[in-house]
């Protein structure tokens, strides 16, 4: 009887180190994504300067393809002003995840190399 509570011990340990292990890389993974997506956002939030000729074109572009649905020219330039900052959000997005990808890369490609020398 003894060894079957020692089997069952070790499976509910190993079960539980399990669990435990995927919920702090998911908590990690979570964290990571927050910050980086923060800091992409503020950098990316930096080079949409208002005044600059790029920025002004994008809102005037944006301002005139979102006139027909708006009711005046302040609600389609609040609108543009709107999907700007979502594209810079979606952008920062995609930057957070493109730079997540390529850091796992690396990691692995140096366990490989560590793990079989050429």
């Amino acid at each position: 009887m003894k060894k079957l509570w020692i089997a069952n011990t070790r499976s509910e340990e190993t079960q539980t180190v399990r669990l435990f292990g995927g919920q702090i890389g998911v908590s990690v993974m979570q964290r990571f994504i927050a910050v980086r997506t923060t800091f992409h956002s503020n950098i990316l939030g930096r080079s949409v300067e208002a005044g600059h000729f790029l920025t002004d074109e994008r809102l005037r572009a944006l301002s005139a393809g979102l006139s027909p649905g708006a009711s005046g020219m302040e609600e389609s330039q609040g609108r543009a002003v709107a999907a700007l900052a979502g594209e810079v959000g979606r952008q920062a997005l995609a930057l957070t995840y493109r730079f997540g990808d390529t850091r796992q890369r690396d990691a692995t490609c140096s366990r490989l190399k560590r793990t079989n020398p050429a």
